[in-house]
Order: structure tokens, then C-alpha cells, then sequence
């Protein structure tokens, strides 16, 4: 469920944007969160690999009970 109180399914192998604040015709956002979801089980359920979080020039990658922080240069 999102702050709008509606929800949404996620289906299959790929990667989806849960919030930023780029535009398309602002492509200088300072943040976003991206969910990196594969199939499990065997219903057809979708779980949640690794959470992305970009902050500025920061990458902030939490899986596996971890967290990766990756600096990136600015451009």
C-alpha cells in the first residue's frame, strides 16, 4: 500500500521506482527508491531482493541483512 492508500501488485523479475523526486523535465532529483523483485514460492508471490536508495551521489543497497553504501563521483 502506498501513502495514498492504494495498492498495487508486482509482478515478475525486474525493478520498480517507489518514489523520487525527478521529473521529465528535471532530470537533477535529488533522491529515489528503487525495489528489485524476483518470483518466489510457489504461488506466484513477489518478494523484494534489495531496496535501492539514491541520495545525491550516494547509492545505499540493503539486501541480504546488509547494507552497501557506494559513493559515486558527481558529474
Amino acid at each position: 500500500m502506498n501513502v495514498s492508500y492504494c495498492r498495487f501488485n508486482f509482478n515478475g523479475d525486474c525493478e520498480y521506482v517507489l518514489t523520487q523526486d525527478f521529473c521529465f523535465n528535471n532530470l537533477s532529483g535529488t533522491f529515489r527508491v528503487i525495489t528489485q523483485n524476483i518470483p518466489c514460492g510457489t504461488t506466484g508471490s513477489t518478494c523484494s531482493k534489495a531496496i535501492k536508495i539514491f541520495l545525491g551521489n550516494i547509492e545505499l543497497v540493503l539486501a541480504d541483512e546488509t547494507v552497501k553504501v557506494i559513493s559515486k563521483r558527481p558529474e
